[in-house]
């Protein structure tokens, strides 16, 4: 990574997107297939819900195969526009305790931050390599 990170930088960019009548069972399968951990849940183009992956395996492990994705997901998800400074970002998921922010150009969907992004990219800053390992001048 040149220079320190950013929201941008750090960002998984067109995150997929789901309508928020889904079932439990076709987010799971949705899930799986793009092997992600966090579902926008959509109406036309608002974002209505975040759906993450443990709350789903832990509502689907209970029977609820058919209860709407929409409500068991969080339907307050942090949403900031690409040019919210990453310190912002940041501070506001600390506030919020919160594990993935949705960032918006024009109001549309175009990228995910989650804790493992900014786990990554603050790994990258303290010059750790892909195994771990810091790097050795």
């Amino acid at each position: 990574m040149d220079g320190p990170p950013t929201l941008l930088s750090l960002m998984t960019p067109f995150p997929y997107a789901a309508p928020a009548e889904l079932t439990l069972v076709e987010a799971e399968a949705l899930l799986e297939e793009h092997g992600i951990r966090h579902l926008p849940l959509v109406q036309g183009e608002r974002i209505v819900g975040l759906l993450r992956r443990d709350v789903l395996d832990a509502v689907l492990a209970h029977g609820a195969a058919d209860a709407s994705a929409l409500s068991v997901a969080r339907q307050d998800p942090m949403v900031v526009d690409q040019g919210v400074p990453l310190e912002d970002v940041l501070a506001r998921l600390a506030e919020d305790a919160g594990d993935a922010v949705l960032v918006l150009r024009h109001g549309k969907l175009v990228g995910i931050v989650t804790s493992t992004d900014i786990c990554r990219g603050f790994a990258a800053l303290l010059g750790l390599q892909d195994d771990g390992d810091p790097v050795v001048a």
